[in-house]
């Protein structure tokens, strides 16, 4: 390459690149140094990050990156190691785990309690063939509609569990009332049986289904979230319909013979006589029970007007408890990795920052929680100096929240009072969050035009956040900005030679940060080849300014300086200028202290921030994980009053009935009275998983007011 020609100097003599040129092999500066720390050791390393494509199964992708990986290892020299630093797919294992264990005990408690009511294990046999046909049916429709084996399809199906058998247990039950009564043909009793009560059956069915159906089609990021729980349920309740309807009255005609319940456990021996005796204890407990219950209720309807007070007290007692139940979004999710920050000084070169990487890894060794951590320290797309921490907790403090939130403070403590810069731990990364300050539990959008009032107010937010109870890590401002120097071009003297702004900008930035001119092919690999001025020439903003562009002047050409056509002036300005809606904005971004609610923090911070005056085009908005919640309760409280519409017309056309329907659904506000006390009562916030929760009470409570008013 030195000897490449490239023209010929004013003597006529051919110019050769060597004459004009240094060629130097190297490597492009890096701006950021990457180390991976133990107790035991901190060592150079190279991070790898893999993201899934959209609509790819994050755990299958893990696996097959796993599998090459192991395929890898073995081609590595000894001195290199791999070493996984996150896996997101260990809190989706973790939770598909929980979810299934939970799943198998429903299945196990609901068999029990089928078992002492019934008291026979042939009926509880028969009855309790509902769960396994229905689930693996279920499964089946979750294929065709492309849902996969997930937390929110699996919950699904374990708080659908008891749903899955009450179809079953009312036919199997009346069924055995006509065989003991009647006698006779068994084919003709399972039928006659099933026809009394299959309007109950199909009523209580599709008014779970009305419930639910509109929750599947809710729309925005929460509505994506709610919909394969939504249809899970819809789906598993038609199979279990089917099945109560169809299978359960062919076992019960095929197991006719219906003996009592001390003959058939009598079968079994001692223990099996044992067990009948506690059936009949507790059956004779619930008879007492049952008897009181019927008292009571009498007295009730002998006094519809107490009875009304009553339920109007109910009424005020859910809405007044409603108002102080802590709104949040969703819990604080486990997980064995959680990411620190340190903000640091701006304009500052990569070089200076490693060593506080070093002074970071001393810190953390003294943690015993931490397993081991990656260290990235450099310099941001900003000019900031960054150091970004990803810590593995020990795998024993990683098993409660308790025990991690600990972690994350020692973390927090431990990496306080470095000079110059400000700590930041965030929480695991929620399913609908995608990181940065837009998307922290709580920022503040400080809209403006002019920049200097509009970083002002962001400070005044920034201490606001601050004060507020239950906020933490309130995100540092670059409140002097970056130190930058400005070439201010001379319109006269630019116009005079031909020259614009674009073309000077474009030729000090070669001068400055070179360009990739061509490549250098180096058999398969590609070798950018950058020009640019030598160090000595832009040292300073002055040698910049002394180097010249050519020109024309009439019919020939001309070398300027640089500095003839502009003006250097020194200053700071913004390291990034964000836009929205064609106004300035600044985010002030900030994290949720642990057990914090996030509605109740909210509406705190809104409070606060009403006290700051605002100029003539200033605004203040708060953003974050706020708009996710108020978007879940905007389509929940949609997604139940559609609920509700679908059930009155399912009750009406069922019962042929306009008044009866509202018999039915007059118990579901009612019923609200023990959903409020229970959160208030256990501390619990109304968060997403709150909201299954009353989702799934409207539609339990519709179903039992059916089986009491039809059946």
């Amino acid at each position: 390459m030195l000897n490449t020609p490239i023209g010929r100097a004013a003597s006529g003599l051919p110019l050769q690149l060597r004459d004009v040129a240094v060629v130097k092999s190297g490597y492009a500066e890096r701006d950021t140094v990457s180390r991976l720390g133990t107790r035991d050791s901190f060592q150079p390393s190279v991070v790898v990050e893999i993201v899934k494509q959209s609509g790819e199964n994050t755990v299958a992708v893990v696996d097959r990156v796993n599998a090459v990986l192991n395929d890898l290892g073995d081609s590595l020299p000894a001195d290199v190691t791999l070493q996984v630093v996150r896996d997101n797919s260990m809190l989706i294992r973790s939770n598909v785990a929980d979810v299934q264990e939970s799943l198998i005990i429903a299945c196990v408690l609901t068999v029990i309690v089928v078992l002492l009511f019934m008291r026979s294990p042939r009926s509880t046999i028969t009855t309790g063939l509902a769960l396994p046909s229905s689930v693996v049916t279920t499964f089946a429709m979750m294929a065709w509609a492309g849902f996969s084996m997930n937390v929110m399809t699996l919950l699904a199906l374990s708080l659908s569990i008891g749903l899955l058998v009450d179809d079953a247990i009312v036919v199997r039950e009346n069924i055995c009332r006509h065989l003991q009564e009647r006698g006779g043909d068994p084919r003709k009793n399972a039928l006659e049986g099933t026809n009394e009560v299959v309007l109950a059956v199909v009523a209580t069915t599709l008014v779970v289904v009305a419930v639910f159906l509109p929750v599947g089609f809710m729309s925005g990021v929460t509505g994506q979230f709610f919909k394969p729980f939504a249809l899970t349920v819809v789906f598993a309740m038609l199979v279990s319909l089917w099945d109560a309807v169809s299978m359960g009255p062919m076992l019960s005609a095929y197991f006719a013979n219906i003996p009592q319940p001390v003959d058939e456990w009598r079968k079994f021996g001692n223990w099996g006589l044992r067990l009948n005796d506690s059936l009949e204890r507790f059956e004779h407990a619930f008879e007492r029970l049952a008897q009181r219950y019927a008292r009571v209720l009498q007295k009730l309807l002998a006094r519809p007007l107490f009875s009304a007070a009553i339920a109007l007290v109910s009424l005020l007692i859910a809405g007044g408890g409603f108002y102080f139940v802590e709104k949040s979004f969703l819990p604080t999710q486990l997980g064995s990795t959680f990411t620190a920050q340190l903000d640091g000084p701006p304009s500052v070169r990569p070089e200076v920052v490693v060593p506080v990487g070093e002074e970071v890894h001393e810190r953390l060794k003294t943690i015993d929680s931490v397993d081991f951590w990656t260290i990235g320290a450099g310099v941001n797309n900003a000019g900031t100096a960054n150091i970004s921490i990803n810590v593995h907790v020990a795998e024993k403090f990683s098993r409660s929240q308790k025990l991690l939130t600990k972690v994350r403070q020692d973390v927090r403590k431990a990496l306080s009072g470095i000079p110059g810069y400000n700590v930041r731990v965030s929480e695991p990364a929620d399913p609908l969050s995608s990181g940065g300050a837009r998307y922290q539990p709580v920022a503040v959008v400080v809209a403006g035009e002019n920049q200097s009032k509009l970083m002002d107010l962001a400070k005044k937010v920034r201490r606001v956040l601050q004060q507020t109870p239950g906020i933490s890590d309130a995100q540092p401002l670059q409140e002097d900005g970056n130190p930058e120097v400005r070439f201010v071009p001379n319109p006269q003297l630019t116009a005079q030679y031909g020259l614009t702004n674009d073309v000077l900008l474009s030729q000090l930035a070669v001068w400055v940060q070179g360009e990739a001119s061509n490549y250098l092919s180096r058999g398969d690999e590609k070798i950018p080849i950058r020009v640019r001025l030598k160090d000595a020439k832009y040292s300073t903003p002055q040698r910049l300014a002394n180097n010249g562009i050519v020109v024309k002047t009439g019919s020939s050409s001309a070398v300027v300086p640089v500095g003839n056509m502009i003006k250097i002036e020194s200053g700071a300005g913004p390291a990034v200028i964000v836009r929205e809606n064609r106004q300035r904005v600044i985010r002030v971004g900030a994290n949720l202290q642990p057990g914090a609610a996030l509605g109740t923090v909210i509406a705190e911070l809104n409070t606060r921030l009403k006290e700051i005056p605002l100029a003539t085009n200033q605004s203040l908005t708060v953003k974050g994980q706020n708009q996710q919640m108020d978007e879940l309760f905007r389509n929940l409280v949609f997604a139940l009053g559609l609920g509700f519409l679908f059930v009155y017309m399912v009750l009406a056309s069922l019962f042929e009935s306009f008044l009866q329907p509202f018999a039915v659904m007059m118990a579901i506000p009612l019923a609200a009275t023990g959903a409020v006390l229970a959160l208030l009562m256990f501390g619990f916030p109304l968060d997403l998983y709150g909201g299954i929760g009353v989702v799934l009470l409207a539609g339990i409570c519709a179903k039992n007011s059916i089986l009491l008013i039809d059946f």
